[in-house]
């Protein structure tokens, strides 16, 4: 009996065009017994910020032993380098570009292998080292992936702005039903509130002072805001469209005041 191998997806590849097609191609080459999961194939193109928030969002719900293929920025900017990651007893397949620092507030060097690119080669030579790191790691050959990377880019992810009676948060995703997240996280929230009485004000519209737990907990077609699963700030409209309707848009901020 094969033993499936759970591989997910988060690229900039698009469905119009044949390269997901491909890269999918060039992993059943080497590992035919796999079951792919297509988390997004429409990230923004080299949006690194958008594909960090899907993949941290994303890997927690999945068993051990997944296999996390990110890919986003064109081939020539990979650095002539993927990296492979272990964590958690989860394995994650991403360029040499900032994208795991975004991911995760701590990186273990030790836990890395980097895959080196060829740039005379085709382009689609990424895709054919993708394949051939998801083989080792489905038979358990890690050492033949590659060594420890020399160098890692690392990247700064967008915090919110806080003193001791205000948070300055920044909207960072607008999902398929318009709900708005921000970079807010609860323990951030908590931190600076110590449980004292807010408005949050976003737009013109009138502030929200507190935190639902469900969308049920409003009526429809009211505003209500909830920490998601991804444990960030949310502001939504029961059965609405928040983005739309208050004009809310992602690098947009939402202020939060606090009072004694």
């Amino acid at each position: 009996m094969l033993i499936m191998q759970n591989v997910t997806f988060i690229t900039d590849l698009g469905l119009e065009d044949h390269y997901a097609a491909v890269l999918k191609a060039k992993i059943m080459e080497r590992c035919p017994a796999v079951r792919f999961i297509d988390v997004s194939h429409q990230i923004a193109q080299h949006n690194i910020l958008d594909a960090s928030f899907l993949c941290q969002s994303t890997y927690p719900h999945f068993p051990k032993g997944t296999i996390h293929i990110v890919l986003v920025q064109s081939y020539y900017t990979f650095k002539s380098e993927l990296l492979v990651y272990e964590f958690d007893g989860q394995y994650f397949i991403v360029p040499n570009n900032g994208i795991l620092s975004l991911v995760f507030s701590r990186l273990d060097r030790s836990k890395m292998k980097a895959l080196k690119l060829d740039k005379l080669r085709n382009p689609f030579v990424a895709f054919e080292q993708v394949g051939h790191a998801v083989a080792c790691i489905k038979n358990g050959l890690l050492e033949d992936i590659g060594d420890v990377p020399f160098e890692i880019e690392e990247k700064i992810g967008l915090q919110p702005v806080t003193n001791k009676s205000e948070i300055r948060a920044t909207i960072i995703h607008i999902d398929h039903f318009e709900n708005v997240i921000t970079n807010l996280s609860r323990e951030v929230f908590d931190k600076i509130g110590e449980g004292r009485p807010f408005d949050i004000f976003y737009k013109n519209s009138d502030p929200l002072d507190r935190i639902c737990k469900n969308y049920s907990d409003v009526g429809i077609g009211d505003p209500l805001c909830f920490f998601n699963s991804s444990g960030y700030l949310e502001i939504a409209i029961n059965t609405g469209k928040a983005s739309s309707l208050y004009g809310l848009y992602k690098n947009e901020t939402i202020q939060i005041n606090f009072y004694s």
